[in-house]
């Protein structure tokens, strides 16, 4: 007989201008409620720019789960948050696993270190945080965090959860002492089959945090190099300020006619963006899953792939669109290939992804692991 569990999923934060790791969290709350268990979301307040609308300190329900914030000092990283361990506390009253999503934040680091302490089994998802680029790309304050936290905190965990193979291969060069395990996420895809048509004409598009590690200054010099390719559009919250130095790229670039800025995009408005694009890019120096890619597949939407996205390889396996090595040429040749193929080529294909990765199946594997822990079987 399953055992009903009591779940706790903690994350730095869960505001919808973070992306793909506070989409999945909630998510992952929903479906592992649905599956009979007792969930509760413990975050800080922080919003990508300043801090979220909602109450402190007071349990909100959600519908199918308890979501609980934690106050922040600054909502720049690594959000301090000097009440997070006394709220955890607070928490573990009633919780018989911890799964946490994140490295490099105070909020969760000193989770795993006070899970450690008291002996609470945890599983982290380290959200592409354990990527080489990632790792590189850090300052040297964060590389010192890692040595003196998250590696202990990493090695403590019951398993480290990695979203794809090409995850778990990257993690592998870190030398965990962890078991790790591929455990996908799923991806819960709203359509909104009647909204208006937002963009006139056809175009290609990158929807996804206007961040460096994105790649997207390549698009744009991609872009330069086949003036017969569609308008571009590139829709998402500009974390850095980077949105202004990408448009002044396409300005050097004799571009800025052609690249289209949208900001952060949500709802029907997003759906219809999906919808009605020739194809979805995602051109990342490194992603360990790729949300979006999922959500663009669902809506029919062919993508094209950096082979450094966790999901390339079910791109090609499902036939779901292209997969590019990181160049300037070769990323320019594809798109014009993908703008070339007949409307319904990757239709199949994107319906067989969408449905790998749906939240029904993907929640049974996870509800199983953590089931497995508590039973102190093997990972």
């Amino acid at each position: 007989m399953r055992k009903s569990l009591r779940i706790l999923e903690v994350i730095a934060g869960m505001a919808p201008g973070f992306g793909g790791p506070s989409k999945v969290v909630r998510e992952t709350c929903v479906a592992l409620a649905q599956l009979g268990h007792h969930v509760e979301l413990l975050a800080t307040n922080v919003d990508t720019v300043g801090f979220l609308p909602s109450p402190v300190g007071v349990p909100l329900w959600e519908g199918t789960f308890h979501r609980f914030l934690s106050p922040a000092l600054s909502s720049k990283s690594p959000q301090w948050a000097p009440r997070f361990v006394r709220d955890l506390e607070d928490r573990l009253k009633q919780v018989d696993i911890v799964h946490v999503h994140g490295l490099f934040s105070f909020p969760t680091s000193m989770a795993m270190r006070h899970l450690r302490k008291v002996g609470v089994p945890y599983i982290v998802r380290p959200c592409g945080h354990l990527d080489h680029v990632a790792l590189q790309s850090r300052s040297t304050l964060k590389r010192v965090w890692f040595e003196l936290l998250d590696r202990k905190n990493i090695n403590g965990a019951a398993f480290i959860q990695a979203a794809t193979p090409l995850e778990h291969l990257e993690m592998m060069s870190v030398g965990p002492t962890a078991p790790v395990r591929v455990i996908p996420q799923g991806v819960d895809i709203d359509r909104a089959v009647d909204a208006p048509r937002i963009i006139q004409g056809d175009y290609l598009l990158f929807l996804g945090r206007v961040h460096p590690i994105k790649g997207l200054d390549l698009l744009l010099a991609a872009y330069a190099v086949t003036p017969s390719l569609p308008l571009l559009v590139v829709a998402g919250p500009s974390l850095y300020d980077y949105r202004e130095t990408l448009v002044a790229q396409a300005k050097r670039l004799g571009i800025e006619s052609r690249v289209r800025f949208l900001d952060d995009v949500r709802g029907t408005v997003k759906s219809a963006l999906l919808r009605d694009a020739i194809a979805l890019i995602l051109p990342s120096l490194s992603e360990n899953f790729g949300v979006v890619i999922v959500e663009a597949a669902g809506h029919g939407t062919p993508v094209v792939v950096a082979d450094t996205v966790g999901l390339a390889e079910f791109v090609i396996t499902d036939d779901a669109g292209l997969v590019f090595p990181r160049h300037e040429k070769t990323l320019s040749e594809t798109l014009a290939q993908i703008v070339n193929e007949p409307n319904d080529r990757y239709k199949a294909g994107c319906a067989r992804l969408a449905a790998r990765f749906q939240w029904s199946a993907t929640a049974q594997v996870l509800e199983s692991a953590m089931q497995r822990v508590l039973a102190g079987v093997s990972a």
